[in-house]
């Protein structure tokens, strides 16, 4: 039964070894106290585990202390099932390893068993010792496999799970293997285009990885390196690197790979002569290949056929040979199935040699050549002199003397020698050389200028050939072939014609020349031509002067024979032609030339042939400008210069005498306004009237002159003439005022109607004095103005009337009221009225103004109740006019003084605004804390309309908006200010939690199972749950309540935690919620584990026997109480005897059941026992 005792506490006891051998009794001692009364279990820690313990559990009821427990030791744990660690699961090999045989549970002395599995199956015992940690150290690829502990102690043992040990080493030398070759001395060797295979394999864990080197330069990655279709270039050096990453460690292996391969095509021969061009060579030769090629020739010699390598060489006799002759050289290799071969053939040159001569350009070298082509081997040519000395190098085929031009060498004799194997005797051919010899028909020639002129020459004995003739002129100039003036041909001889002839440049001396490389030669012609005077040409050393200044003039004859007389004429510029000099000299001189001197000029060139006249030229004399003269059309002249009137058109025309022509440039004011010599200005405007300067330049002389005028605009007054009324003599008259302001000259004003036949007149403003008493109303008066540049009068109209209505008065006031002012207006009117203000007790306050009055006071609450009085006055009406303002400070009122309303909800307080002037226009509402509520919008809203100002409170809160809020009302002459009292009230406190039932919903220990009850149902909105995690061990940190769920249905009773940490301990507690009264937490329970599935039949099977022995029990003491009487022992021996002398007070069963059978109505209280009652057990 569990309501009669309140808690636990636990003691434990240390017993000596060897138990009962000691005559001290060891003392019991707490270990746990304040136990739960719900807890049934409890973990013990940190004891020695070298020592023995006896433990006892004891039920404590408040201060009554229960019977200890039976006294209990614990007994032997089994080992649990080990676990392997290992210090490094892939070690290197040659380093140390410990491996370590875990376990969680488990008494002492325990005993551990090594064992390893190789990789072939094969399972050994590695060691046994009482020592979890075993050592390796010095592990070996060999230790590569399984191992698995064993533990055992008295109570059981267990095996461990396996763990693999993966060595690490390598990787060892690597091992090649090659397919499809064969082995040299040197390495391997293959055929090329032939297939290959290298495979490499080292020991290694992890497994290698491989790389293929070719003569240093990677060419693969992988174990088997294949080669298809081999070529020689792939010969070299392969080299096989296997490389274990894990350990960064490699080694590598080299071998040569040497590719066969034959030369490329056939054997190639060819023959040369020997010894002097009397015997033939023979030559083969098949370069390339590995090995080199095997070479023979056929036919043999004597029996001789010797093999050679790379290339063969053979004497054959020429004398012994017949032309046209063929021999086959054969070549084999290693690497090639049959022979391959080649033949040549021997053959004589075909006729004689052939020799000739030449010359270089320009004759600079001479050039002997001679040639015998064809036959093989090529003939030898070399030259010699007549003499019989060799001249030059002996060369094959062709042979070319090169020799520096010389005429030592005309008249000598040279001979060319050729020899060839195949003749028995040489061969030869020669040259004779001969220089140039040069006549002609006609050394004079002689002829008109203007015809053609013909001079020849003819070419004798010459070698080599000269192959053009050369003709220079009297400059000793070369003269080339030009169809206008030259004409160079060659027949039977040289001609050079000479076209057109002109005396001045074709008259003299001609050449005609040959050259070759042996020599030259040259004959001179002589040309005369007859010519009359050219036509004579003017040269001016100054085709324009400047007046003042000499001229000279040239005329030029450029042929003509002298003497020549010269002739000059002058043609004015009327068209009258003088003479001006006459002289023997083609020169004639003006010392100082005028204006006069400009127009044309020519000249007359005469001799005993014939006379020309020259073209004109013209002399062009500089000079001005002179002083300009100015015309004006203007409106008029007056002292001071010109006028005109504004919009009129003007024209300035300037003029100066001036060769070349004076260019004008206008300037008004001194700044440049036009440029040319006539200035027009359309629709010219008062502001260009002022200074006109003209100024004349010569931009050829860089002279200039000029001359200013004075130009007046005339131009009225802008628009008509300006009306206006002014009041004057205190507001009783009018001043009537007409103004035309501008224009030039000024205009003349007067008013109509006259008074009293008054019509003055005055430029530019005019002013008359009209009484008010005798003005109507909306009289008009008009003023008319004249000017000199108008054609009809304008005018100006004004009327004088009186505002209408009467004067308007009303009050405003400035931001926060800190100023009132008192406006009075009585608009319209001309002119306009005058206003002023005063107070009640006919006090002037302010000044005086115009239309409208503003009076400016500093607001005070003394002016509330008093009256102010705005005075209008105008010059027609005959007495004053005024208005009223009475000034009142602001009352409120509310509908209600005080407001409830339920904590959460929304509520408006009321407030109106009866009478105030001038107008309040803000009313200002405080919260309960006189804090301003429009600088908190989010809580507060503010609400009005003509006469009230609401303030809602939003979503009020019991602790925070309780209280009395104010509205206030201020203007310029008072303030008022109204309290409204705002209850808030909470809503009831909802019903307490109880939690019924806090289990993990499974042994992952991650969901949490949760359900609660309530005392009622009514005054709940929800729930929320809150979180504890619990700290582990002892901890001054109270841990914080976290919420797991919120605003859960009101009619949930259960829910299910999720995610939450297996291996952290919580505490949970559900609270109740009514709107946002929060009610008393639960109890703090934490989840229990979930219960064990074998508890409900081991708890079925446990009450059913109970029920069983409790009913046998119960109807054993029914009986023995029904049968008291007849069977007193048997009472006795049960429940004792009544009248017992003991101290001790007990109360037996039997006796509650006696007392509920005796009697009903006897009550006792129970459920709250008294700590200091007689009921102790002692």
């Amino acid at each position: 039964m569990d309501a009669n005792f309140t808690g636990f506490f636990i003691e434990y006891q240390r017993l000596p070894v060897p138990v009962g051998r000691s005559d001290i009794a060891p003392l019991w001692q707490k270990v746990a106290e304040n136990l739960e009364p719900s807890i049934r279990s409890y973990q013990i820690t940190n004891l020695d585990p070298t020592s023995k313990y006896a433990f006892r559990v004891t039920a404590v009821n408040y201060r009554t202390v229960g019977n200890p427990a039976e006294v209990k030791s614990p007994v032997s744990v089994p080992v649990s099932k080990p676990y392997i660690m290992l210090s490094d699961s892939s070690p290197l090999e040659g380093a140390s390893v410990w491996i370590r045989c875990g376990l969680e549970n488990g008494t002492d002395p325990i005993y551990y068993f090594w064992e390893q599995e190789t990789r072939s199956g094969l399972v050994t015992t590695l060691a046994e010792s009482n020592s979890s940690l075993i050592n390796i150290t010095w592990v070996t690829r060999n230790h590569t496999g399984w191992f698995r502990c064993l533990a055992r102690n008295e109570a059981n043992q267990q095996r461990s799970d396996r763990i693999w040990l993966d060595v690490i080493y390598g990787p060892d030398l690597p091992q090649i293997q090659a397919t499809g070759y064969s082995v040299t001395e040197m390495g391997f060797s293959v055929h090329e285009k032939g297939n290959i295979s290298l495979t490499c394999q080292a020991s290694s864990n992890p497994p290698s990885q491989y790389v293929w080197f070719y003569n240093n330069s990677q060419v693969y990655m992988g174990p088997q390196l294949t080669i298809t279709k081999i070529i020689r270039m792939h010969s070299g050096n392969y080299t096989c690197l296997a490389q274990n990453t894990y350990l960064n460690t490699h080694a590598k292996k080299t071998i040569t790979l040497t590719v066969y391969y034959p030369p490329d095509g056939f054997p190639s021969c060819t023959m040369f002569p020997a010894n002097n061009y009397s015997d033939l060579a023979l030559f083969c030769s098949w370069d390339g290949g590995y090995p080199p090629a095997t070479l023979n020739w056929s036919p043999n010699v004597n029996g001789d056929n010797k093999e050679v390598i790379t290339n063969i060489t053979r004497i054959q006799p020429g004398s012994d040979m017949a032309n046209n002759s063929v021999f086959t050289c054969y070549g084999s290799h290693v690497a090639l199935n049959s022979t391959q071969s080649c033949s040549t053939r021997t053959w004589l040159p075909y006729g004689e040699p052939r020799c000739s001569a030449n010359s270089s350009r320009n004759n600079e070298y001479l050039i002997l050549s001679c040639s015998w082509d064809g036959g093989f081997p090529r003939a030898l040519l070399w030259w010699a002199s007549s003499s019989g000395d060799m001249q030059g190098i002996s060369e094959l085929d062709t042979s070319t003397l090169v020799l520096r031009s010389s005429a030592n060498y005309s008249g000598t004799t040279f001979v060319c020698h050729a020899k060839h194997p195949l003749a028995k005797e040489s061969k030869q051919c020669s040259l004779k050389l001969e220089a140039p010899a040069l006549m002609t028909q006609r050394s004079v020639v002689s002829v008109f200028e203007g015809t053609d002129a013909l001079l020849t020459c003819i070419l004798s004995k010459n070698y080599p050939v000269v192959t053009e003739i050369t003709w220079y002129n009297k400059m000793k100039q070369k003269v080339e072939d030009n169809a206008r003036k030259y004409i160079i041909q060659q027949a039977a001889g040289w001609s050079l014609t000479v076209r057109q002839t002109d005396g001045m440049v074709d008259s003299g001396q001609y050449w005609c020349s040959a050259t070759n490389a042996v020599g030259a030669a040259e004959i001179p012609i002589m040309l005369l031509v007859i010519m009359p005077v050219s036509k004579p040409t003017i040269l001016l050393s100054d085709s324009s002067p400047v007046e003042g200044t000499s001229v000279l003039m040239r005329c030029i004859v450029e042929k003509g024979t002298e003497p020549i007389n010269y002739t000059w004429e002058q043609e004015s510029q009327t068209g009258l032609i003088t003479t001006l000099a006459r002289e023997n000299s083609s020169v004639v001189s003006v010392t100082r030339v005028s204006r006069n001197h400009t127009g044309w000029f020519r000249c007359l060139a005469r001799n005993e042939v014939n006379q020309q006249r020259s073209d004109r030229i013209w002399l062009n004399v500089l000079y001005g400008p002179d002083l300009p003269q100015i015309d004006v059309t203007a409106y008029s002249v007056t002292d001071h210069g010109y006028t005109a009137l504004e919009n009129g058109n003007i024209s300035l025309v300037c003029q100066a005498s001036s060769n070349p022509p004076s260019q004008y440039v206008w300037f008004y004011n001194n700044s440049q306004v036009y440029v040319g010599p006539q200035l027009t200005i359309a629709k010219i405007l008062r502001m260009q009237a002022g200074y006109y300067a003209c100024l004349a330049q010569n931009a050829n002389l860089n002279t200039r002159s000029k001359r200013t005028i004075t130009l007046t605009v005339y131009y009225p007054p802008d628009g008509a003439p300006s009306c206006s009324i002014f009041p004057v003599n205190n507001y009783t008259d009018l001043a009537l005022v007409c103004s035309w302001v501008g224009g030039y000259p000024p205009p003349s004003l007067n008013w109509s109607p006259y008074v009293n036949g008054d019509n003055p007149q005055g430029p530019a403003n005019i002013t008359r004095i009209q009484p008010g008493s005798e003005t109507s109303n909306n009289s008009v008066f008009t003023c008319y103005g004249t000017h000199v540049a108008l054609n009809v009068p304008q005018s100006c109209s004004t009327r004088t009337w009186l505002p209408y209505g009467e004067p308007q008065c009303f009050a405003y006031v400035t931001r926060n009221n800190e100023y009132l002012m008192l406006s009075c207006t009585w608009e319209g009117g001309v002119p306009r009225a005058l206003l002023s203000w005063v107070s009640s007790s006919g006090d002037l306050q302010g000044t005086s103004e115009e239309n409208s009055n503003i009076l400016v006071l500093r607001s005070s609450a003394n002016y509330s109740g008093k009256a102010f009085i705005c005075h209008a006055k105008h010059p027609l009406a005959k007495e004053s006019k005024q208005c009223v303002l009475k000034l009142e400070a602001p009352v409120l009122m509310t509908q209600r003084s005080v407001v409830s309303v339920y904590e959460g909800n929304d509520v408006q307080l009321t407030c109106i605004l009866s009478k105030n002037y001038p107008a309040v226009t803000e009313v200002t509402w405080y919260n309960n804390l006189k804090q301003n509520v429009g600088e908190t919008p989010k809580k507060y809203i503010l609400q009005n309309a003509a006469a009230w100002f609401n303030l809602t409170v939003r979503e009020t809160d019991s602790m925070m908006d309780s209280g009395q809020y104010w509205c206030s009302a201020t203007n310029a002459v008072g303030g008022a200010e109204i309290p409204v009292s705002l209850v808030v009230k909470r809503y009831p406190m909802p019903p307490n939690v109880t939690i019924s039932k806090i289990t993990y919903s499974s042994q992952k220990r991650t969901d949490v199972i949760l359900e609660w009850l309530v005392q009622r149902d009514d005054d709940l909105t929800g729930f929320f749950i809150e979180r504890q995690r619990l700290p582990v061990g002892k901890s001054d940190a109270v841990p914080l309540w976290q919420k797991v769920v919120v605003d859960l249905d009101p009619s949930t009773r259960s829910y299910q935690i999720t995610n939450l940490d297996p291996s952290g301990k919580y505490a949970f507690r559900v609270t109740a919620v009514n709107y946002r009264t929060t009610g008393h937490p639960s109890e703090v329970k934490s989840p229990a584990n979930p219960p064990f599935k074998a508890y409900p039949a081991v708890i079925g099977a446990t009450i059913g026997g109970m029920l069983v022995a409790t009913l046998t029990t119960v109807m054993l003491f029914i009986f023995v109480l029904r049968n008291r009487n007849s069977h007193p022992r048997l009472h006795s021996m049960i429940f004792g005897r009544q009248n017992s002398q003991s101290r001790e007070n007990i109360n037996f069963p039997e006796d509650e059941v006696v007392r509920e059978a005796e009697g009903e109505g006897h009550t006792e209280e129970t459920n709250s026992p008294n700590p200091d009652s007689n009921n102790q057990l002692t």
